[in-house]
């Protein structure tokens, strides 16, 4: 098994024994700009880079 890491923030996971690519995570290509937390709660949040929010 081998890991992938593109320009674009996402990390791919490739099996060699059928060579299936599975996404394991992604993340802003970009600076962050801003983040957001609901009111009562630190465990959830929200961020915003260029033409991206998560």
């Amino acid at each position: 098994m081998i890991f992938i890491g593109t320009n674009r923030s996402h990390i791919y996971k490739v099996n060699y024994a059928d060579w299936k690519m599975e996404l394991i995570n992604t993340c802003h290509n970009s600076p962050i700009q801003d983040i957001a937390f609901p009111f009562g709660t630190s465990e959830l949040f929200g961020t915003c880079s260029y033409q991206e929010i998560r």
